[in-house]
């Protein structure tokens, strides 16, 4: 079997000279002081009890991510199921009849990372068992790594709002293939009738500052239960608030591959560098472009042709300043340069094709501390 982090780190602990002193607040002889205890943050002590870093908040520069293997069960109109009602699956965005060569895009996969190890970011491999299934069916859309928010507190299990036969079961084993492999722990599962796909909803701009997509891929309830688990988490500065940005998306599916707008922001805005941000005009409302020209972000604009065409917005930011896009929106990519940011191209045209992108298959699992919100305002 496969050695995980867990049995890794086990066997350092094993190695090492253990001294009383080290535990918190030891006193010889003493009970130990619950006032103080009690006052003890877990950020200050979460490398030592899971021996690692892990979170990926802010857009501090990108040390770890985690992909999903490339197999020809992607192509789900190949399944028995899809001819059984086509246009269902198509009307889901699960299908398309713009099928995508699983060969070419394994190939586009292993390219894409070589440059993020090139870029010194280390790369997990999550394998999901052959003919993985939920209690709706097959498991669709399973190159979605991103499918699993890894905050500085954990991971978060979402709650699907779209389509149950795709999502449901998918988000819980990759929160269990973290915690077992990665030896990262649950720190939220959206319950009740909250729904939130935590990560393609939710893109940091700060460490302290995140832009959230309220819509059909989250409701009120679900990110009333997000955010003060970030929050709580978060490890800014004492007397810093988190700054949340609420983007409401007016489109009650996936992607509209009319207009360009979808339910998930990272299809349609992020950051690129300190006080910076690529996005699609259309999707974004005018609560959110306030507040970005309040805090003196600069913005770069996405056309519909290129928008609706490749996704540009659906990037891997490798640190502030520094980017990997999917080739081939030449307008977009230029302006992204223009605007002094380090541009690495790579062929994903499969993935884009079977309507994800660059960062809808990239859980990004730990990215060093960034700026604040403060930092790139002032």
């Amino acid at each position: 079997m496969e050695e995980t982090d867990f049995d890794s780190y086990q066997k350092e602990l094993r190695q090492r000279e253990w001294k009383l002193e080290e535990i918190p607040y030891y006193e010889k002889g003493k009970r130990p002081d619950i006032t103080k205890i009690h006052d003890l943050d877990w950020l200050d002590i979460k490398k030592k009890v899971y021996g690692r870093d892990f979170g990926q908040n802010g857009i501090g520069k990108l040390k770890e991510v985690a992909l999903v293997k490339i197999t020809q069960d992607e192509v789900f109109t190949d399944h028995p199921l899809y001819n059984k009602d086509p246009e269902f699956f198509l009307q889901t965005g699960l299908g398309d009849v713009d099928r995508p060569d699983t060969e070419k895009w394994a190939e586009q996969q292993e390219n894409y990372a070589k440059i993020l190890k090139e870029n010194g970011v280390k790369v997990r491999w999550i394998e999901f068992p052959p003919e993985f299934l939920s209690f709706f069916g097959p498991v669709l859309a399973k190159p979605a790594a991103n499918d699993c928010l890894i905050t500085r507190g954990g991971s978060i299990i979402q709650k699907g709002g779209m389509y149950p036969i795709g999502e449901w079961g998918r988000f819980e084993f990759l929160a269990r293939w973290f915690f077992w492999q990665l030896n990262i722990p649950v720190l939220l599962a959206i319950t009740g009738k909250g729904v939130c796909e935590a990560d393609p909803i939710t893109h940091w701009l700060a460490d302290d500052a995140a832009v959230f997509a309220m819509g059909s891929a989250c409701n009120e309830e679900g990110l009333n239960q997000l955010l003060p688990a970030i929050e709580r988490t978060s490890g800014i500065p004492e007397g810093e608030e988190f700054k949340a940005v609420v983007n409401h998306m007016s489109f009650d599916g996936y992607f509209d591959r009319e207009t360009g707008i979808a339910a998930h922001i990272d299809m349609v805005l992020t950051p690129l560098d300190v006080g910076k941000v690529l996005l699609y005009p259309p999707a974004i409302n005018s609560e959110t472009f306030k507040w970005l020209r309040k805090n003196k972000f600069e913005i770069i604009d996405i056309g519909l042709k290129e928008q609706v065409e490749y996704l540009p917005a659906n990037l891997t930011e490798l640190e502030p300043g520094k980017v990997i896009m999917s080739e081939g929106p030449r307008e977009a990519i230029a302006k992204v340069r223009k605007a002094g940011v380090d541009v690495i191209e790579v062929p994903y045209s499969e993935c884009v094709r079977a309507h994800y992108g660059i960062h809808c298959s990239t859980n990004e699992v730990y990215r060093e501390r960034g700026p604040l919100l403060r930092e790139i305002s002032k």
